[in-house]
């Protein structure tokens, strides 16, 4: 939890060649991540790409997670721009960790409008719906989640099986016997 003090021990171990390994690395990026501060941020993933050997894509990925669980949504979303600029193809994990960022953060309207973007590029999948329905039953919002659940299906899209327990769960504790039962 303090990012200045492990920085300081980053630069040490660089300095001397110790090498971290991918966990370190995670860790690490987590930490600075929550500071904010993009040249640490940056420099932590370089250097784990060209030690670890790891895509930038996947690079890319960790470091978004990063900033989605430290709360940085602002940031993550900065990053995102910034990776459209560079031309890297950003995959359906990158949008999955921003949907899940972003209603943990409680930004429903900025994440629908995500969701509504990706629909025009077709990039919406079962998962990222499987999120949205997760996210209004963390709200208890289970009315929603059963509409966004029944259009899914309405429109061809197979609801994962994650999602078909933790809406019959939700049922169950409302008493909702019959529409829990219907469901499975």
């Amino acid at each position: 939890g303090k990012a200045d003090i492990a920085m300081e021990f980053y630069k040490e171990m660089t300095s001397k060649e110790i090498e971290a390994d991918t966990d370190l690395f995670k860790l690490l990026l987590k930490c600075v991540a929550g500071t904010g501060v993009k040249a640490d941020v940056d420099l932590v993933i370089d250097d784990m790409m060209r030690v670890c050997q790891i895509p930038e894509i996947h690079a890319c990925t960790i470091v978004l997670k990063a900033f989605c669980i430290s709360g940085k949504i602002r940031e993550a979303l900065e990053y995102i721009r910034e990776l459209k600029n560079r031309d890297i193809a950003l995959d359906e994990e990158i949008f999955e960790i921003l949907l899940q960022g972003l209603f943990t953060a409680d930004k429903f309207t900025d994440a629908l409008e995500v969701v509504d973007i990706m629909k025009k590029t077709d990039v919406v999948t079962e998962r990222i719906y499987g999120i949205i329905i997760h996210a209004y039953l963390r709200k208890n919002d289970v009315s929603k989640a059963l509409e966004i659940f029944y259009s899914i299906k309405d429109s061809g899209y197979l609801p994962t099986i994650k999602t078909y327990t933790s809406l019959m769960q939700h049922l169950f504790k409302l008493n909702d016997f019959q529409k829990a039962s219907e469901l499975y």
